[in-house]
């Protein structure tokens, strides 16, 4: 299991290569884009760079839960077993202001 901020593509591809040698990868993430005030622009931006590299590591069978503030950890793992999900559990996406 890895539990990290924003993922680029390129931590993206390593954690990948950890799936040829592990049986089961799980990556939790909290983008900082969700945490923080930028502009709803940039928050748009960095949600489809969080989408893209939730597709990439779903491609390869790696679990991928992508969480914001007030968003639990529980209720998105229970999302994704019960195959509710494509590519990666979401929480709430960045509201427009």
């Amino acid at each position: 299991m890895v539990v990290g901020g924003t993922m680029s593509p390129e931590v993206a591809m390593a954690l990948t290569r950890c799936r040829r040698r592990f049986r089961a990868v799980t990556v939790v993430s909290f983008p900082a884009h969700r945490f923080g005030s930028e502009g709803t622009k940039d928050r748009w931006e960095h949600e489809g760079q969080s989408v893209e590299v939730a597709r990439l590591l779903g491609r390869s069978s790696v679990r991928t839960l992508v969480l914001g503030p007030d968003e639990s950890l529980a209720v998105a793992w229970s999302m994704w077993s019960q195959g509710r999900t494509e590519g990666g559990a979401w929480g709430q996406k960045p509201e427009l202001v």
